[in-house]
């Protein structure tokens, strides 16, 4: 089981829960390598560099991913960009909640984090960006910079529990809103800030 919290570039920010069958013998056979992805691109105007987007990648902006659990399993993941008071909201609600329970064990017994910068060809990065990313090689002058500080991993205050797989209040999957309130869940990994880097460039 994988959960990609960031796979990102200045241009396009993604995050994707990957679940496996149950393992045999402690490992996994079969795993989801697609994923159940959401992606800044598809929602106009959310991301990308200059003060014309919601999250302007030229400036740091607060990356925090929420696990909604009801009874223990995981039935929901929620991504929030936040950067001056503005926010972009990918809410999962395409994952189903059946796939999103069998990274319950997972999460349970404890993931290891893992952070890494990578980028090849604009074919190869195509995944991510393309588009709005165009076919130039992450290299070179193309190279950029990136800087994560700040993680942390906490149970939020007022705790209520989860009721399912939703978004919050007034937003729905792939919101943007400038609301500084959310609704309270129970797990929130958090990285802030973050520096802008160049298009395909990869940070997971």
């Amino acid at each position: 089981p994988e959960i990609d919290i960031m796979e990102a570039n200045d241009h396009a920010f993604q995050s994707t829960p990957h679940s496996c069958d149950s393992p045999m013998n402690g490992h996994y056979n079969q795993c989801d390598r697609v994923g159940c992805s959401q992606n800044t691109r598809n929602i106009a105007g959310s991301y990308g560099p200059g003060g014309e987007y919601r999250i302007d990648t030229t400036h740091p902006f607060e990356v925090r991913t929420e696990f909604l659990e009801d009874d223990g399993m995981l039935t929901g993941m929620r991504t929030i960009l936040v950067q001056r008071g503005r926010r972009v909201v990918l809410s999962h609600l395409t994952c189903d909640v059946a796939y999103l329970a069998k990274l319950t064990d997972a999460l349970s017994d404890g993931m290891s984090l893992r952070i890494t910068y990578w980028g090849q060809s604009a074919t190869t990065m195509a995944w991510l960006d393309s588009p709005p990313c165009h076919r130039e090689a992450c290299m070179g002058p193309h190279a950029g910079e990136a800087i994560i500080s700040n993680i942390t991993v906490s149970d939020l205050e007022d705790v209520s529990p989860a009721s399912g797989h939703r978004s919050d209040a007034g937003s729905q999957d792939g919101s943007m809103d400038a609301s500084a309130g959310e609704e309270p869940e129970k797990h929130r990994w958090v990285s802030d800030p973050w520096a802008p880097w160049q298009c395909h460039h990869y940070v997971g």
